[in-house]
């Protein structure tokens, strides 16, 4: 068992493959982080302060002090009084698809198994096993699936059309992640962020595609024309830098949190889809949109393009 001492706003966990798929346990005002392999390291003193540190790998990768917080779970899991974040709260989305096993923990602790028709909540922790995928529809018809072998967490959302408020951020540990964006995009372009351990993610009305690699292998973000044919913007940031990807099928990859992303490069369409793994196969088709800025009209729902490159079938 190894002991790393909370340190002024950030922790260096040892191990280069270790911090991303640790099971994270609170004892105390201790963080518990226990390996598949049985390996065991102690934070000491992780909750005593009002701002939990980050945590940061030896190979730059970065989880957040409220990220760990979250997979740590409450003091008391299973109250009824922690459960306000999640069953007793609405359900931002419901599982679309699934195959396999896929696992969550919501707020309070409780763990399940999801499957098709389930709401999911702000605060849920979701994990695809080997073969896994899932399939997510937000309630602002924003999309998303998870491949084999995925970890995130659904940080927050908030969705009002009538005031024109909205905003989603979602935290992938690691996994082939897609996303096409919904109405929040439009009534608020800036709302949506995904944080990796790399890079934070800007998503500015588009369809992306995510690799997060684990530790010590680079991560790679995919731009792609979403279903109504628009091609949006991404925007890739980190303590080093930022690039923006504004073309179709463009691409960066990132190899540490303290290393700039790459610059933009074009790929081919098979040359994304091939990284997706399962998640290609989990993404939900995407309702129609409707929003007072534009839309679909309602006899044209739209679907994710196909892998192949070839036009989408309406209602598919």
């Amino acid at each position: 068992m190894l002991q790393a001492p909370a340190a002024e706003g950030v922790v260096v966990v040892p191990g280069k493959t270790f911090i991303l798929g640790a099971d994270y346990q609170r004892q105390g005002a201790d963080l518990v982080l226990t390996g598949g392999d049985g390996a065991v390291v102690v934070v000491r003193d992780f909750f005593a302060g009002d701002t939990p540190p980050d945590l940061v790998s030896e190979a730059g990768q970065l989880v957040r002090g409220e990220l760990a917080t979250l997979l740590a779970g409450p003091q008391a899991p299973g109250q009824y009084a922690q459960i306000g974040g999640s069953q007793a709260a609405a359900a931002i989305g419901k599982v679309e698809k699934m195959s396999g096993t896929v696992n969550v923990t919501h707020t309070n602790g409780s763990k399940s198994q999801l499957k098709a028709g389930d709401p999911v909540y702000q605060g849920d922790v979701i994990e695809t096993g080997k073969g896994g995928s899932i399939g997510i529809l937000f309630t602002d018809k924003t999309t998303l699936s998870l491949g084999e072998g995925a970890r995130m967490a659904l940080d927050s959302m908030v969705f009002d059309p009538n005031a024109g408020r909205g905003s989603l951020g979602i935290s992938v540990l690691q996994g082939a992640f897609l996303l096409v964006s919904g109405e929040i995009a439009k009534v608020n372009p800036e709302g949506m962020s995904i944080k990796t351990p790399v890079a934070t993610i800007g998503i500015r009305g588009t369809s992306t595609a995510f690799v997060v690699g684990p530790e010590g292998t680079s991560s790679s973000y995919a731009l792609a024309r979403d279903p109504s044919g628009n091609v949006g913007q991404i925007v890739i940031s980190n303590g080093s830098g930022t690039t923006t990807l504004s073309g179709e099928n463009q691409a960066a990859t990132v190899s540490s949190f303290y290393v700039a992303p790459s610059n933009p490069v074009t790929l081919s369409r098979m040359e994304i889809v091939s990284q997706m793994s399962t998640a290609l196969t989990a993404l939900p088709a995407q309702p129609a949109l409707f929003t007072a800025t534009g839309g679909t009209p309602p006899s044209q729902a739209v679907t994710p393009p196909s892998p192949t490159g070839g036009p989408a079938q309406p209602g598919a």
